[in-house]
């Protein structure tokens, strides 16, 4: 279905595949620094962004129950 495409000038990324789960992960290297991230699931893109003094770990339970419906990338 949707595909998700990241753009960022100067950026490179690096993903893997994660060992316990159909997810994939990786870093995007900045310019100021690195950003974790983690794709799962297919169709439409829905992405999940954490707030300030927080991680992706908020988004646990929604985003295994989101994969299950569409692409989810935190």
């Amino acid at each position: 279905m949707g595909t998700f495409i990241l753009v960022y000038s100067g950026a490179s990324l690096r993903a893997q595949s994660s060992a316990s789960t159909t997810s994939k992960n990786g870093f995007l290297e900045l310019s100021g620094g690195t950003l974790y991230y983690e794709v799962a699931g297919q169709g439409y893109a829905l992405v999940l962004i954490h707030g300030g003094q927080m991680d992706a770990r908020m988004w646990d339970e929604q985003f295994a129950l989101f994969s299950k419906s569409y692409r989810v990338i935190r």
